[in-house]
């Protein structure tokens, strides 16, 4: 059985001045973490963490950039990236959309 309820999903980047710190704030999260993009990916394909698919494609895209002020200057245009489930040998399976890269 899959959930029928869908949620929009933002992320937000931005470059913290000299000297300031980022401090957790959970909400809904059982544990947070500050970390680059390629370290929590790398973190994810080691099963360290998990990461859902919006949280995954968007670090990817970050990775991508390199640097914060590259990632920064990067236009993006914003489309719904709704995931397909499929049965398969009694396991619900997720597809992520054509032309999308899932870095894990």
């Amino acid at each position: 059985m899959t959930e029928e309820r869908r949620y929009d999903t933002r992320f937000f980047a931005a470059a913290l001045p000299e000297g300031q710190h980022a401090r957790d704030v959970g909400g809904e999260a059982d544990e947070t973490a500050w970390m680059e993009p390629r370290a929590a990916l790398a973190a994810a394909s080691r099963g360290e963490i998990a990461l859902f698919p919006p949280t995954a494609v968007t670090l990817g895209e970050l990775r991508a950039c390199g640097e914060v002020p590259a990632a920064l200057a990067a236009r993006r245009r914003i489309t719904a990236l709704i995931p397909e489930v499929f049965l398969a040998n009694g396991a619900a399976w997720l597809t992520v959309p054509a032309g999308l890269e899932y870095p894990l």
